[in-house]
């Protein structure tokens, strides 16, 4: 199956091909981003690292951005 994803952080979009039945964690994963870093993002909702993709899915991918005084 194929998913669109768009990095915001290198402003680019991506076809990523993954087996069917892959989750977000195998997509973070086949692009070597680690998801305590990163959230992804579907129709404007988070979605969790369980959640099973669909060919044709379309997700953004956001930097967590952290820090403090």
């Amino acid at each position: 199956m194929r998913v669109r994803v768009k990095l915001i952080r290198e402003g680019r979009v991506v076809d990523v091909d993954l087996p069917k039945g892959s989750r977000v964690s195998d997509l973070l994963s086949r692009l070597n981003l680690r998801s305590v870093s990163h959230i992804v993002i579907k129709n404007g909702e988070p979605v969790p690292e369980s959640y099973e993709l669909a060919d044709g899915d379309e997700v953004e991918i956001l930097p967590v951005v952290s820090g403090g005084l």
